[in-house]
């Protein structure tokens, strides 16, 4: 069976110092905007996977807490209720 070609998106270029770069921007996971840049749209493209999944687990840990910071404020919320 063949293999699908991958789709590169027509990305943005840019001169730096003399050299011609392919850029694009991203939002973070604080919602601000991130430049990305490349030498050639392939390179650029895997950045951009890779910041996305970056991306995705800092999401991912701010929206699920861990045992530690559950108990943290388990134990602060019961402050209240439990004599020392």
């Amino acid at each position: 069976m063949a293999r699908r070609k991958m789709e590169i998106p027509k990305y943005g270029t840019t001169m730096r110092g003399g050299v011609m770069y392919y850029r694009t921007r991203i939002e973070d996971a604080d919602g601000k905007r991130v430049s990305l840049y490349a030498k050639t749209a392939e390179e650029l493209y895997e950045k951009v996977k890779d910041a996305e999944q970056q991306i995705e687990e800092a999401r991912f840990r701010r929206t699920t807490p861990t045992v530690a910071q559950y108990c943290e404020r388990w134990l602060l919320m019961q402050s209240a209720h439990i004599r020392v």
